[in-house]
């Protein structure tokens, strides 16, 4: 899954580098499936998710980097696997994902398209260490 710092996202890293002074970092994002791609205009309550009552939750996704990689050309990975709850039922909206704020809902910080697909029940969702990658410059997707 590979995507893009939001318009949230690249403002809290220009603050954080301009007015650091200013600036509140999240200590935690989370990682959300979406069914569809997220636009900047989204925020965190309105993705469009698996059911909760199907076992959906988003996992947190520390941040450091003991949790985040770099390639040292503008993308960076997980470091370590991101485990999702187990699927109680289908979860069938996994098109796309958004690293959120909060647990339910915050702000999108980044945003990209996936091809996970459905996942089955009884099925534990793992993002497998880079199995996440956001781009941090303006290169192609």
């Amino acid at each position: 899954m590979k995507g893009r710092f939001s318009i949230v996202g690249a403002r809290m890293m220009l603050g954080a580098f301009l007015t650091p002074d200013t600036v509140v970092a999240p200590t935690e994002l989370y990682l959300a499936l979406c069914g569809k791609l997220p636009t900047d205009g989204d925020g965190g309550s309105t993705l469009l998710e698996p059911d909760v009552a199907a076992g959906y939750a988003r996992p947190a996704v520390p941040i450091g980097q003991q949790w985040w990689q770099s390639s040292g050309y503008g993308t960076f990975w997980n470091a370590v696997e991101i485990v999702f709850p187990p699927a109680q039922d289908i979860w069938q909206r996994t098109r796309a994902f958004a690293l959120t704020t909060a647990p339910t809902s915050g702000e999108i910080v980044a945003m990209g398209e996936s091809s996970l697909g459905n996942v089955p029940a009884g099925y534990q969702m793992v993002i497998a260490r880079g199995g996440l990658q956001v781009v941090l410059r303006g290169s192609p997707l």
